[in-house]
């Protein structure tokens, strides 16, 4: 018989990160990439950082041992309006997210950006991105 123990023996207590990620605004969607070196990247949604609207993707850096300042991705992933909820594909180098920018049909809509397409001329931080399970590459 399978025992179903309770989950806070497999989680610690959450505990807030730095104030360089935390802001007295929101933030939230704090997700982990690895770059074209395997080295930890991070993105988050914020309106507490220099954000170019309401709520923004920002690219966070780590050297393990703290967090750089959260980069704004820019246009076109942010604009003036609530950027949400975004997924990441690193085989394909295609981010989709929700926004409710100028050209939704209705409140926040799914958007597709691909890279070294439509952002290859902007000012945005580009990456390689490589997805991995227990160290290995898949």
């Amino acid at each position: 018989k399978k025992e179903n123990k309770p989950m806070k023996e497999h989680w610690s207590s959450p505990e807030k990160l730095s104030s360089t990620i935390n802001t007295p605004y929101d933030e939230s969607m704090f997700v982990q990439c690895k770059d074209s070196n395997n080295v930890p990247i991070y993105y988050l949604i914020s309106n507490g950082h220099q954000s170019f609207g309401g709520l923004d993707v920002f690219l966070v850096k780590t050297d393990n041992e703290s967090y750089s300042e959260p980069i704004n991705m820019n246009y076109p992933i942010n604009t003036p309006g609530q950027e949400g909820a975004f997924a990441i594909n690193p085989t394909n180098a295609e981010l989709l997210l929700s926004s409710d920018r100028l050209t939704s049909i209705g409140g926040l809509d799914i958007y597709k950006v691909v890279a070294g397409t439509s952002i290859e001329n902007l000012p945005l931080i580009n990456y390689n991105f490589e997805l991995f399970d227990n160290n290995d590459k898949i």
